[in-house]
């Protein structure tokens, strides 16, 4: 078997990082949201 160019790798990492930094601002969009649902709450009281 081959081994995968560098090209490729370069590909595959920058997919990866991608798909990390989509997945973190997603993660952190729910972070505040629900943040500021227990903020109105605290508000409402």
């Amino acid at each position: 078997m081959e081994e995968p160019s560098d090209e490729i790798l370069s590909q595959i990492m920058r997919e990866a990082a991608e798909d990390a930094r989509k997945s973190n601002e997603e993660a952190t969009e729910r972070y505040f949201n629900q943040m500021l649902i227990e903020a109105q709450k605290v508000a409402a009281l």
